[in-house]
């Protein structure tokens, strides 16, 4: 490519470099001032829908906020945004019958697989949770994780929940 179409980026406000340093401002924020973060990282969304990572990015604040949120309806409430936003992020990166013919992936996205199994167990969805491991095991089987102890602590915890559940049959 020598040139850029003609009018490319010439109506754009705000101009797509900026959301780096949304992104940036945004991460430096999440604990300290959640809502401007979260305002940040949907002006992310606004310049670029498909950017990969800013749901995730949108779920964890939630989760941090639920986390300290001192009321239960309120820490239900963000755990809910968190997971939606979660959804959001997967959802951008679907598994499909042809990537899993072509990969052999069964899911991918294992972090935010783990962080939902997360959510999960805080709001008691034990099948939600259960799920949600399954899915992050899936995704790790051919990936691995940052973090490989999670998938031993993943594949005990499936463990405890599936026997508490035929328990409870």
């Amino acid at each position: 490519i020598t040139a850029a179409p003609t009018g490319f980026g010439q109506k754009t406000d705000p101009p797509p470099c900026m959301f780096t340093v949304r992104l940036r401002l945004a991460n430096m924020l999440k604990t300290s001032d959640p809502n401007t973060a979260l305002a940040l990282f949907r002006d992310v969304l606004t310049i670029d829908p498909l950017r990969l990572g800013v749901n995730a990015l949108i779920g964890e604040t939630y989760a941090g906020m639920g986390d300290s949120a001192s009321n239960a309806a309120d820490k239900v409430e963000f755990y809910r945004d968190a997971a939606a936003a979660y959804q959001a992020e997967i959802a951008l990166s679907p598994v499909t019958d042809l990537s899993t013919k072509l990969t052999g992936d069964e899911a991918n996205n294992a972090h935010v697989h783990w962080a939902l199994a997360d959510l999960y167990g805080k709001l008691n969805e034990t099948k939600n949770e259960t799920t949600e491991l399954d899915l992050y095991l899936k995704a790790t089987k051919w990936h691995s994780d940052t973090y490989p102890w999670r998938i031993q602590i993943a594949e005990r915890r499936m463990q405890k929940l599936t026997t508490a559940a035929s328990r409870n049959r």
